[in-house]
Order: C-alpha cells, then structure tokens, then sequence
C-alpha cells in the first residue's frame, strides 16, 4: 500500500507540474494577443525620419477597431494652412498607406493625420516633421544668399548659359521696349516691371476709366529699364535714387539712345517729368492725360538732365547663366543681375537660356510640378503643359 501509495503521488506531482505548465502558456499567449489587440483599439502612426526629394513620403495609419470604416486623410502644413495631400477609406481594423511626392523646395515637412467619418473629425494625430534630402552633397561656403554647403544639398544638374546683347545696343533695347507699348492709355501711377497697370485710375480727369490699365511717365520707364536691363527698383515718382543708379548725362548735345531724359522741378530729387531718348530730339513717353504712349518732341525748356543705365557694350555684351540652387529654386546670375525666381524646379532637370533679339533673355524649364516655365525679359508664365 505504501508502494502504490507513493507511486499514485508521483504521477499526480508529475500531473499537476504539467497542468501548470499549459496554464502558463495559455497566460503567455493570451496576454501577447490581449496587447496586441489592446494596441489596435486606438489609432496608430507610422511615418520615416528622412524622405529623398521627388520620392513618396509615405504614412501608414492604423484606426484601430475604436474608429472603424473611416476616412483617414493626411495633410501638410503650408504656411498658417493644412493641404490635403491625400485619403484613403479604411474599413475594420485594417490600416491604409497615405503618400504624395516629399517637396523639394521645404525641410522639414510638417504633416499630421486626421479620421472622419462622413464629414465629422473623429480623430487627429499630432505633428510629425520629416527630413527631405537631395541626391547629393557638396562642401561649405554661400554665395548670394545660397547655401552652399555646411552640410546643405543639391541636385545634380548643369548650368546653361547665354551671352546677352543686340545689334542695337542695350540703349537700342530701353528705346525698343518704351516703344513697344505705343497707344497704351496714361494712367496716373499706372505701370511697373512688368507692364501697364490701373495705377490710382483717372485721379479725377478722364482717360483711365474702371478696367483700363496703362501708364504714367516714370512707370513707362520703369517698365523700359527693368524688361531691356533687368533693372527695378526705382520710385514711382521723383527721387534722387533716379540719378544714383546710373551715369548723369548733364549736357543735350552728349545725349544717345536709350537715355532717360528729365524735365521740370530743379533737381532730380523734384523733376515733374521723364521719357526715354529715341535720338533725333526725340522721346517715348506718356505725356498727360488722355494722350496715350507715343513718340514726342522732347520738352524746349525745363531740361534737367538725363541718366544713362545701360553700358555700350554693343552685340554679345555680357552673359546670363541658369541652374537650380540647392534650395531646388531656379536662379539666374550674370550681367542682367542676380535673381531667386523662388520657383521650384523638377529634380535632375537643367534650364535653358537663350539672348532675345531687343536685349534681355529668357530662360525655359520644368518646374516641380511637370509643367514647362518661362522666366525673364519678356515676362514670367506657367504654359500649363506637362514636360516628360
């Protein structure tokens, strides 16, 4: 009886260890499913560090069995707004993957994601900021403004360049562009870089009625100097500035084409009047109300002087070069000046430059968006067609 005994306890010792050994294991995977499950009840985030410009940045989104067939939509901060970039519809508990191309011209990308359902907010993450990264590196230093290196990035493309002038001289090119806006209405503060505009309308008198753009005499000017020279800045108005930025030409017998010529008031600081010398006694202006651009006899008396902008440098005079900053903007550098477009290009693209026939250039490239761009003298436009 002792024997059995003894053996009957061994076999329920050995029973009992057994037993407790498959309780534990029940535990175990019991409580790895149970957290499992508990980490899908809310929603979940996943999003990279660091995105290569021009590739996805992709987010994945977890709802969670909480929220269950919702919209999960991810936006990115631009400015003080949030753009939707994209959505996707999640159903049970199952996750979706958000994406759009990273930009090249921000670091670091801010995006948050948000769940609806229908148009109701249910839930929005908090904000994650993600590094972009270009395709290469470089080594330190700043030019213009552009970061270089220290660290920075660019892409790798090539500069175009174009040797800028004309048959007429840069003079020739200011009298060119005076001209080309003949007939143009007078508008009294009417016109800038770009081309005639509304001003301050009639200012009481007639002839810049309500959507009727056109110019007054310093915007003519204005207008001439910056489209033939790459040259801005200057007052709508009198102003000593008008003298500081070129070479006075005091005497009328010293007088060429393309100078900008001066009357009335004592000093440039005062003048009441300005055009552009054409030569033979002769000026583009806009002269007064209700008298559109023309050509002119210049003024008989009240003569102050006149400013010479443009350098005789005749054809082929000066240079422009085009390329992509590490800042994924296209900038223009040489004779005609140095200008951030603070337009983005398409990464691995290079621009194209060409000289225009009266003076300026004008340079063509992919913007990020795929679309073709034109950038310069004749002025600035989207084409809205899509470069492969």
């Amino acid at each position: 009886m002792r024997s059995m005994s003894s053996r009957s306890l061994c076999v329920e010792l050995v029973r009992a260890a057994c037993l407790s050994l498959c309780l534990c294991a029940l535990m175990l995977v019991a409580g790895t499913v149970g957290t499992a499950l508990g980490a899908t009840r809310s929603p979940l985030i996943s999003t990279p560090s660091v995105v290569t410009c021009g590739k996805p940045l992709a987010v994945r989104v977890w709802p969670g069995t909480v929220i269950r067939r919702s919209i999960a939509v991810l936006q990115q901060k631009r400015g003080r707004s949030w753009v939707v970039r994209d959505s996707r519809r999640v159903r049970g508990g199952g996750s979706a993957s958000l994406r759009f191309a990273a930009p090249c011209d921000a670091t670091p990308v801010v995006v948050r994601v948000a769940l609806y359902k229908g148009r109701r907010l249910v839930w929005r993450s908090s904000r994650f900021k993600i590094a972009i990264r270009s395709t290469g590196t470089t080594g330190g230093g700043t030019t213009g403004g552009v970061t270089t290196g220290g660290g920075g990035s660019v892409h790798r493309t090539s500069p175009t360049i174009a040797a800028l002038g004309s048959t007429g001289g840069s003079g020739q090119a200011v009298v060119d562009r005076a001209a080309s806006m003949v007939g143009k209405p007078y508008c009294w503060a009417g016109g800038d870089t770009n081309g005639p505009t509304h001003g301050s309308g009639d200012y009481g008198n007639g002839g810049c009625g309500a959507g009727v753009v056109g110019f007054d005499c310093t915007g003519l000017v204005i207008y001439a100097l910056y489209q033939a020279l790459h040259i801005s800045g200057f007052p709508h108005s009198a102003g000593i500035a008008w003298a500081q930025k070129g070479t006075v030409i005091p005497d009328k017998a010293h007088l060429q084409p393309g100078d900008i010529v001066f009357f009335g008031g004592t000093s440039f600081a005062n003048f009441t009047h300005a055009g552009v010398y054409a030569g033979n006694g002769k000026m583009w202006d806009a002269a007064n109300y209700n008298v559109p651009v023309a050509l002119h006899n210049m003024w008989a008396s009240g003569y102050i002087g006149a400013v010479r902008y443009w350098t005789q440098n005749g054809p082929g005079g000066g240079f422009e070069a085009a390329f992509q900053a590490n800042t994924g903007s296209l900038w223009t550098v040489g004779s005609a000046g140095n200008q951030d477009w603070k337009l983005g290009m398409m990464s691995g693209t290079s621009p194209s430059i060409t000289a225009l026939p009266g003076g300026g250039f004008e340079a063509a490239f992919q913007a990020n968006t795929g679309s073709l761009w034109t950038v310069g003298s004749a002025g600035n436009q989207d084409w809205k067609l899509g470069m492969k």
